[in-house]
């Protein structure tokens, strides 16, 4: 059977690419925590740099609220994967940061169901998944397969830091 769930998740982690191109935010927080992420592993909003910051600005004028699914849409389309690597979390990270301090919906959801931290448990970022349930991201989030963020993280990722994070929640 577990095999069989690795299978499913993997056919809809196929089927994520084409899907992240369109998104919807009709979604609205139901859960809070209070757990934070590292200060230091997230520089002030007000550190990207002016170029940066126009640019962040024209994604959130473009996309509103939804600003955040649109930003993990073009990284993983940039990079063709859901992971984002080391090199780059702290200024994904940052970015987050100045999203959320501008109105960014951190519960926005894709046509098919998933949140944010939907993708960060698929991708097995820790340090965003973090983030993004600091700043209101509900971990009971479904799908429209009825699958959240920890299923994600339990059959995409197995007794990884990302699943033993959302499974402490």
């Amino acid at each position: 059977m577990q095999t069989l769930s690795k299978i499913l998740l993997l056919c809809l982690f196929c089927l994520a690419l084409p899907l992240l191109s369109g998104c919807g935010g009709d979604a609205t927080p139901s859960q809070t925590s209070a757990d934070k992420v590292e200060v230091d592993k997230i520089e002030s909003a007000s550190s990207l740099p002016p170029a940066e910051q126009t640019e962040a600005d024209k994604l959130i004028a473009e996309h509103g609220r939804d600003v955040i699914l649109y930003y993990f849409r073009d990284y993983f389309f940039r990079r063709n994967e859901m992971i984002i690597e080391d090199a780059d979390e702290e200024r994904f990270l940052t970015y987050l940061s100045y999203f959320v301090s501008h109105g960014a919906d951190v519960n926005a959801k894709l046509p098919n169901g998933r949140s944010p931290l939907h993708l960060a448990a698929l991708g097995g970022n820790v340090e965003v998944a973090k983030f993004l349930v600091a700043n209101g991201a509900d971990t009971n989030a479904k799908d429209i397969s009825g699958f959240t963020p920890l299923d994600y993280a339990k059959n995409s990722r197995p007794n990884t830091a990302i699943q033993h994070y959302l499974d402490s929640l």
